[in-house]
């Protein structure tokens, strides 16, 4: 793969940061079309696993050790976690990678070149400090952060549940 910073010229260097950057806009565009598809999907897969992990923890406390019932809602609780871990390791990807453009193009010899190509590089710095992520409700980035935080706010739940139960 040729990279920028082996490129001679200045008009070369110039021509492949456009094309870099006509791909980046393209990238942008498609991730916002995504969201705006994706995201009601998404904040329903959010609130439903939040729900779904809470009571099958708390139908599980209910249930005798050793009953073939209890296995079964311990491995549909798993399911339903790995399945919004799924989403939400795939959407960490797409933050992550959106990452390195901002570094891949610090690393590309800019300051070196000047002129046009410099500035290119600047403004496209400027545009990618922004990581490119899905966000449901449009709202709350889908991340592996988000994972966490709804096991936290299931067993927060949970935790309540027991106590108004006992």
């Amino acid at each position: 793969q040729r990279q920028v910073k082996d490129v001679r010229t200045e008009a070369e260097a110039t021509a492949m940061l456009r094309e870099c950057a006509r791909h980046h806009l393209q990238v942008c565009r498609f991730v916002q079309s995504v969201e705006e598809v994706a995201a009601p999907a998404l904040t329903l897969q959010l609130l439903v696993s939040t729900f779904l992990l809470c009571m099958s923890a708390f139908t599980a406390t209910q249930i005798p050790v050793g009953s073939p019932l209890l296995a079964r809602v311990v491995i549909y609780m798993l399911t339903g976690a790995s399945e919004l871990l799924i989403y939400c390791k795939y959407c960490d990807d797409v933050i992550s990678e959106s990452g390195r453009v901002q570094q891949a193009l610090y690393g590309s010899g800019w300051a070196a070149r000047g002129g046009a190509f410099s500035s290119g590089v600047l403004i496209m710095m400027a545009r990618a400090q922004r990581p490119l992520c899905l966000r449901a409700a449009h709202v709350l980035p889908v991340s592996l952060q988000t994972f966490t935080k709804v096991l936290n706010a299931s067993y927060t739940v949970f935790t309540l549940m027991r106590q108004i139960k006992d």
